[in-house]
């Protein structure tokens, strides 16, 4: 049973248009606004693979650096009652995370800790926020101007939690 549901995937950005249209024009997508002033698309680093043809889902995977991808990725399954695969090599990741147009969560080991706030975040929602907290997760700020609970995971990833 799962504590969230995948709400949106989220990117910091200096310039929310131009990063939009490129990520728009990589992934094959349109770019739209929506009311209150947020947009539809985001991006920042990523992996590109060359092939001889595109797939039909050009955004692939969603990759977090972790200290200890099998913990983390355990975590987030159970956070999501999503299915975990653990690679030999030590990459883990988490499949079929219901609502998520991404098709996997792919952990990876850095040798470097975490020291500033993640660019690149997901939202959920939850229906509270307290079993998030029970399994681990640290509360960050509660909502005030915002309606949203931002939480850290385990290893210290920042997310937003909607309460339904």
């Amino acid at each position: 049973m799962s504590i969230a549901r995948f709400k949106d995937l989220c990117l910091d950005a200096t310039d929310p248009v131009r990063l939009g249209l490129f990520w728009a024009e990589v992934l094959g997508l349109t770019w739209q606004a929506q009311e209150g002033g947020d947009w539809v698309l985001s991006g920042a680093e990523y992996c590109a693979f060359a092939r001889q043809e595109l797939p039909a889902d050009r955004l692939h995977g969603l990759v977090v650096d972790a200290a200890d991808p099998a913990a983390l990725a355990h975590w987030w399954g159970r956070v999501y009652g999503a299915p975990v695969e653990n690679h030999h090599d030590g990459h883990s990741i988490v499949h079929q995370v219901p609502g998520m147009p991404i098709l996997t969560m792919d952990f990876n080991l850095v040798p470097e800790p975490k020291t500033v706030k993640n660019r690149v975040h997901w939202d959920v929602s939850v229906p509270a926020v307290q079993p998030l907290i029970d399994a681990g997760a640290t509360l960050l700020r509660p909502p005030g101007e915002d309606y949203w609970h931002v939480l850290a995971d385990p290893e210290g990833n920042e997310f937003c939690a909607f309460t339904d």
